[in-house]
């Protein structure tokens, strides 16, 4: 039926192929705008005055308008190349499932293939233009010019970037996983303790599978924050390389940076003394 819509009024699949893609592209807009929301509210904390008394008021409204108004372009640009990826990631998924449904078994290993390059594709997409879209929170540029700055960022500094990224991301799963089993082991002491007054009605096949739904369920959950929290430590250190790139922690060009981050990464600075923020 879907076959013979197509064939005989092929503007319904090509309008049903652009919505598909839209959505798509929505949902990248979507990312990609909360993405540069976070940086610049990171960035905006790093390079404030260290001799002002408060931190900036309302971070997280003004990095969300300066984004809407100022970089909105650079949110689509960026949004629709990871879109257009995506879409041809579930075109060769759908394609793969028809060669299945048609036994055309020949073609299934050259378009796993061809989805395998995709994948790479995608996520080196996404992880090249989270540090693009820093560094648009920062200065303000354009795509073009911040893609240029962030890959010069990283290149100069990449065995300090991959081992931080890789020690970061272990770190980061590890914080899944243990957050996720005690989730787990407290669902099945709160289960048992709730039936342990009728322990003929107990068994281990009906508290696992609970116990296996939390599991899961948390660690998604708990993905969904600690990914905010990658992408901040991220934030932090391409700041720290750029405040590292344009001073030199003299007095004509202090660092921005404060000083247990300079104590991290072996910086020496001169500390003033800062009133406390209320």
């Amino acid at each position: 039926m879907i076959t013979m819509a197509c064939t005989t009024n092929p503007w319904h699949f090509l309008m049903q192929t652009f919505n598909a893609f839209v959505c798509f592209w929505i949902t990248c807009i979507i990312e990609t705008l909360f993405d540069l929301v976070v940086a610049g509210a990171f960035a905006t904390i790093y390079f404030h005055d260290k001799n002002s008394e408060h931190l900036p008021e309302k971070i997280i409204r003004s990095s969300a308008w300066r984004s809407v108004k100022f970089h909105f372009g650079t949110i689509c640009i960026g949004s629709i190349s990871i879109a257009v990826v995506k879409y041809v990631r579930i075109y060769l998924i759908v394609s793969q499932f028809i060669f299945k449904l048609t036994e055309r078994y020949f073609k299934i290993p050259v378009y796993s293939w061809i989805q395998c390059c995709f994948f790479v594709l995608d996520n080196f997409l996404v992880y090249m233009e989270k540090s693009l879209f820093v560094i648009t929170a920062i200065h303000g540029t354009d795509f073009w010019s911040s893609a240029n700055k962030s890959n010069t960022l990283i290149s100069e500094n990449k065995k300090t970037f991959c081992s931080l990224k890789g020690i970061m991301e272990l770190s980061l799963f590890l914080g899944r996983v243990i957050i996720s089993t005690l989730c787990g082991v407290c669902t099945y002491i709160f289960a048992y303790t709730q039936f342990k007054l009728n322990p003929a009605n107990v068994d281990d096949s009906s508290l696992t599978l609970p116990c296996v739904i939390v599991t899961i369920g948390a660690y998604y959950i708990s993905a969904l924050f600690i990914d905010i929290f990658e992408f901040g430590s991220r934030t932090i250190y391409l700041c720290y390389l750029e405040d590292c790139s344009l001073n030199d922690g003299s007095t004509e060009k202090p660092y921005y940076m404060d000083g247990s981050l300079a104590e991290i990464f072996g910086k020496d600075i001169e500390m003033k003394e800062k009133k406390p923020r209320v």
